[in-house]
């Protein structure tokens, strides 16, 4: 049991008051480890109305004990200002399989005592977090992570100068060289280009980690956050900037980290920072043992034990006369040397290690280890680690201009004791979810609007095997989309440092390399069709993919910088993308896409009140903003994606400019557009859908009845040109499914649900080829909102004129 728990048990009694709120949540081990000390960092909903002040809220266990946690308000309600969403921080201790039940409940209690203390004035230049069980320097001026460790040997104690873990203190170094590329016509393919070096540096330059700035952003009690942010720049060579955030838990000596490094100092698009090593460096004092090195070539005390993850296996040696290294440099290929210089291979590695001496132990890693490789660890002669985010001796990573990449990191420290690696990993390689019921995510709450869940007993029973049907191509063409990633076959897969969550746009446009290769960037926000599958189902598999996608989306999908426009930072790459930096049209040139034809971001406010991660959140402001100062005309689609970017931010926000910019693309935009053609768009059909679900969330949010009455011209002259013989429209039916629904709630008229069944029905029996990144958003972003309209008991309640057609018939005559 985690010190937390043991703790509370101890000073603060078994069990609580009543409380009229109660929310049950599930923590479920589903990767067959026994958990030490998770954490647990997730979003929990709530409706309207119930909570204004999350101070009154705590979370308690199957037996009714208050369990010490942070519960942070990330989102409110339009109009009375209560909290929308929360999340939720504790720590865990699971068995292998098992499952732990909470509940999140009202009450007048006072609060638990926490034992994490942040004192930001006793040292120059530093922020000093005490844990319980550990106290952490970490340093504001240069980004270390830590420049001391300290752990309490002796609970009877407090913690003393003798009871540190660091030699030195630690150091985040960047190995690059910058270059240039440019495109170049590709032989024997008319109309498509490659790309080539203009110019790469000769030498490299070695630069350490400056903090510009350092913010307490979140204080307890359960967890402590610390955001970190500056630049490994310096006047000789331009680079890279940083975000890091440090995570601290009370009664734990665990630390997580996020930390992303992004380029923006660039002047044009097609330069990039060529990155040779990104290292966070830690020179640990775990052992008793004076290093080979400083010894006169002879070992005095015990060599400190080394594990690491092999193959799902622990791989043991010791520290020696040599550095011990891990390195991953393909999905399936993995080798590390030993001190001895014995070579072994394998196929992948969970990417933790852990150092454990006379003096204590050291355990850390990333997440996505061998997803994202190449990918490295090193542990050297005198026991010091360095977590290689980019490891050396490997191929070169070019980041190219308003690019950035994002990596989960831990770290703990502990006494000289027995520390479970694979289980203390495994809190951060394989995160434990806090899961509410489907149900509460989705219509108990409607936080998410009228999305209803999977749950079979909501439906007609006249409809029930046809929704089972429609969910069962929901799941099968995610569980297609994951297994495919390493495309076997091909000459690319869907792994790497820049490829991991994105999916290839096709076979068709695979080439040489990733680099030159088209990739969906994510359009039509495919982290967003997830997140709603895993509310309306609970499957984790699609909140994991959501995450993977939204922080590809948040790094790679959204430019980070625009050289020469600085208004339109925040703009969409290309949708499909080459190489993750290049435009696929207009000479395949490196640079964004400044329209909002490729524009998303309604996945990332959803990842940040599902994880309570921030740099979704930043990320997903900076988007929307460059929907302020755009104008994107073009498609239908960019309508849509123009309305669906800016509504996100006004309920996230509530800032009224938000609003006045889609009221704006509503009436300056869209309905002109409209009137040129008697109520039609005049465009491809299957955009339809997206315009549908623009208005709709701008029809709810004002109850602008006209919006609604200008959707259901738009269905009509959908109807009108593209029915087809076959039911459906466009060519991709699940993008419009939600539309006639819409038509039939607006009007009352039975022949828009009729169609939309016909829809439903092809979709259920085909999937609709929704198994590509793209098509699976195309398909399932709104398509599950349709379903609403099969509950049992629903009848409309209509507010404009219905519009007369002639009878739909199963075989789909076109009216």
């Amino acid at each position: 049991m985690s010190k937390s728990l043991v703790l509370f048990g101890c000073l603060f009694g078994m069990t609580t008051s009543a409380s009229a709120l109660e929310v049950p949540f599930t923590v479920k081990e589903a990767a067959g480890v026994v958990r030490v000390e998770n954490p647990v960092n997730s979003g929990v909903p709530l409706p309207k109305g119930e909570v204004k002040d999350a101070s009154q809220l705590r979370v308690v266990d199957a037996k009714n004990n208050y369990v010490l946690a942070s519960i942070e308000p990330r989102a409110r309600w339009l109009g009375d200002g209560s909290i929308k969403w929360v999340t939720v921080h504790f720590l865990a201790d699971l068995a292998a399989k098992g499952q732990q039940d909470y509940r999140l409940i009202l009450t007048n209690d006072p609060p638990l005592k926490t034992e994490l203390v942040i004192d930001e004035k006793s040292q120059k230049n530093a922020i000093v977090v005490a844990t319980g069980p550990a106290k952490f320097v970490v340093p504001t001026d240069k980004f270390a992570p830590f420049s001391q460790v300290y752990v309490q040997t002796d609970p009877k104690k407090p913690i003393a100068e003798g009871d540190s873990l660091l030699g030195k203190p630690g150091s985040v170094t960047l190995v690059g060289r910058n270059g240039e590329s440019k495109v170049v016509p590709r032989p024997g393919s008319d109309g498509e280009f490659r790309s080539e070096f203009v110019a790469v540096d000769k030498g490299t330059f070695t630069q350490a980690a400056v903090v510009q700035s350092a913010q307490v952003e979140e204080r307890g009690p359960g967890r402590a956050v610390i955001a970190l942010k500056g630049t490994f720049s310096t006047r000789q060579a331009k680079s890279l900037d940083f975000t890091a955030r440090l995570y601290f838990y009370s009664g734990s000596s665990l630390v997580q980290m996020t930390f992303s490094v992004i380029n923006r100092q660039m002047d044009s698009f097609s330069r990039f920072v060529g990155i040779e090593r990104l290292a966070i460096e830690l020179p640990l004092k775990v052992g008793d043992r004076v290093s080979f090195f400083n010894n006169g070539g002879a070992d005095v005390g015990t060599p400190e034990q080394v594990t690491l993850g092999k193959d799902g296996k622990l791989f043991e040696t010791k520290v020696g006369p040599k550095p011990i290294r891990l390195l991953q440099t393909a999905r399936d290929k993995m080798t590390i040397t030993t001190a001895d210089g014995r070579k072994t291979a394998g196929a992948t590695s969970d990417g933790f290690v852990q150092v454990s001496g006379a003096n204590g132990v050291f355990t850390g890693g990333t997440r996505w280890f061998w997803q994202v490789y190449p990918m490295g660890i090193a542990v050297g002669p005198d026991g010091s680690v360095a977590m290689e985010i980019k490891p050396a001796d490997t191929d070169r990573v070019d980041l190219y201009t308003a690019g950035s990449k994002t990596h989960f990191v831990f770290f703990h420290f502990a006494p000289a004791c027995k520390v479970p690696v694979a289980s203390m990993a495994a809190g951060t390689t394989r995160p434990l979810v806090a899961a509410c019921s489907p149900d509460w995510y989705c219509q108990d709450t409607r936080v998410m609007g009228d999305l209803f869940s999977a749950n079979p007993k909501l439906y007609d029973p006249k409809y029930r095997d046809l929704i089972a049907a429609y969910q069962k191509q929901v799941d099968a063409c995610m569980k297609r989309i994951v297994d495919n990633r390493p495309r076997p076959g091909w000459k690319v897969d869907e792994f790497g440092w820049l490829n991991f969550g994105a999916g290839l746009h096709h076979r068709d446009y695979v080439r040489e390399t990733a680099a030159e290769s088209w990739w969906d960037a994510n359009y039509y926000d495919f982290p967003h069709a997830a997140v709603v599958n895993f509310l309306r189902t609970g499957d984790l598999l699609n909140l994991t993919t959501a995450e993977e996608a939204g922080l590809h989306l948040a790094d790679l999908d959204i430019c980070h910088s625009s050289p020469g426009r600085p208004e339109e930072v925040g703009q969409p790459r290309s949708g499909p993308v080459v190489g993750h930096f290049r435009n696929y049209t207009s000479g395949q040139n490196y640079e964004g896409h400044n329209s909002f034809t490729f524009y998303k971001n309604e996945s990332l406010y959803e990842l940040y009140y599902l994880t309570g991660e921030r740099w979704y959140h930043e990320v997903a402001l900076m988007s929307s903003d460059f929907a302020m100062a755009r104008y994107g005309q073009g498609a239908l689609r960019n309508l849509a994606h123009g309305i669906w970017g800016v509504l996100s931010a006004y309920q996230d926000t509530q800032q009224p400019k938000y609003l006045d910019r889609a009221k704006f693309f509503v009436d300056k935009w869209g309905k002109p557009w409209q009137d040129k053609y008697n109520g039609s768009f005049h465009d491809q059909g299957w955009m339809y859908g997206l315009a549908f679900e623009a208005y709709d969330k701008y029809y709810r949010l004002t109850n602008d009845k006209d919006t609604a009455a200008y959707l259901v011209k738009a269905l009509d002259a959908l109807i009108g040109e593209f029915w087809k013989p076959a039911g459906g429209t466009g060519g991709t039916g699940g993008i419009n499914l939600f539309g006639y629904g819409l038509g039939y709630e607006y009007t009352g008229n039975q022949d828009y649900l009729d169609k939309g069944l016909i829809i439903l029905k092809k979709v259920a029996a085909t999937g609709e080829g929704g198994d590509r990144v793209k098509t699976f958003a195309q398909n399932f972003r709104a398509s599950p909102y349709f379903l609403k309209y099969l509950t049992d008991g629903y009848k409309p309640t209509p507010f404009l004129t219905p519009t007369t057609h002639p009878a739909t018939q199963e075989n789909g005559a076109k009216p």
